[in-house]
């Protein structure tokens, strides 16, 4: 599982005069990293952003590669490997902007329409992965995924960017495997599992996640063989079979960590919503005040800190970056 990229963008306002930054004049603009390797390039009209701009890796080789009209960041937008492979595309096709990722061999990895549409992933081999399909940004309907050779594996119903609705997992020959219902992004209710063959094998519940009540076990011919008891995920009678949770996979979302109290936030721009400002709040509640009045910053000014910092998947925050017009803004987040 990838690390999830984070930004936030945080007003200050400042009690208290000032550092007034110099207009940037037009004409061409150069960055460069602390190697002398040129970082960035582009072009200033009017005080704005405009025409073509590049960004570069440390090494040298071309990063990036977009766009700006009057300081409006265009739709067109390149990335690349360091072999100059190509990484990433925006792009309008037939006046559908398209967003596209590759494989560095050049075989197509991710495909998406950036607004409303399908979003669909690719094995290295080129055989479809998943598909799902987006509505104002989120998942929604039936979301599926692929065995490597190209059979269904997984169906899973979605609802504004959460399970919702039934599930069912299938083998490679297409009988079915599992199927089960969620309800607001937790399994409800009952689940059925069969063999490779067909025939029933468990039947049992589901309650906001946990296995609860009897769960029954059956051989090929239909034969009870197995009783367990579950009271809220505890098994209550003491026999040798237990029963595993199948984890269902996630769809072509993007999902958020789950700050303290954002829980009841479902969907991905919920949680990212109430993530972002628990986080802002957090931040902000951190900054030295006496230091800030000290400052030369302008009384009853707002400064804007932009922090950047990814979260792995078991939680740690890394790669914290942030950008001001302050130093000491800078320095203090």
């Amino acid at each position: 599982m990838k690390c999830i990229f984070f930004f936030l963008v945080i007003g200050v306002l400042i009690p208290f005069s000032a550092i007034s930054q110099e207009p940037i004049e037009n004409g061409a603009y150069s960055e460069f990293y602390s190697n002398g390797v040129l970082k960035i390039s582009g072009f200033y009209r009017n005080n704005k952003k405009h025409g073509q701009w590049k960004s570069f890796y440390e090494t040298g080789e071309l990063e990036r590669v977009y766009g700006y009209s009057q300081g409006e960041l265009k739709d067109a937008r390149m990335s690349f490997y360091k072999s100059g492979a190509v990484k990433s595309k925006r792009f309008k096709k037939n006046e559908i902007l398209l967003y596209q990722e590759f494989y560095e061999t050049g075989s197509l990895f991710f495909e998406k329409e950036v607004c409303d549409g399908y979003a669909r992933e690719y094995y290295k081999s080129g055989v479809l992965k998943s598909e799902g399909n987006y509505i104002e940004q989120e998942l929604n309907g039936i979301w599926r995924s692929y065995f490597d050779t190209g059979e269904i594996e997984w169906e899973i119903a979605y609802l504004n960017g959460y399970k919702h609705g039934v599930y069912r997992q299938f083998f490679r020959n297409g009988n079915l495997r599992l199927e089960g219902v969620n309800s607001e992004d937790k399994q409800n209710g009952i689940e059925k599992r069969f063999y490779e063959t067909g025939y029933l094998h468990w039947e049992g519940h589901f309650l906001n996640d946990e296995f609860h009540g009897v769960w029954k076990e059956y051989d090929t011919s239909g034969k009870q063989i197995n009783l367990l008891k579950y009271k809220k995920g505890r098994i209550r009678n003491t026999d040798l079979v237990t029963l595993e949770k199948v984890n269902q996979p996630n769809g072509a979302i993007e999902t958020v960590p789950v700050y303290p109290g954002c829980e009841k936030n479902l969907g991905f721009k919920n949680r990212r919503a109430c993530f972002s400002s628990k986080i802002s709040k957090y931040i902000l509640g951190q900054f030295n005040s006496k230091l800030l009045k000290n400052s030369s910053l302008t009384k009853g000014s707002e400064q804007r800190v932009i922090v950047f910092f990814e979260v792995s998947e078991v939680g740690n925050v890394t790669n914290v970056k942030v950008k001001s017009n302050s130093r000491l803004l800078v320095s203090e987040t």
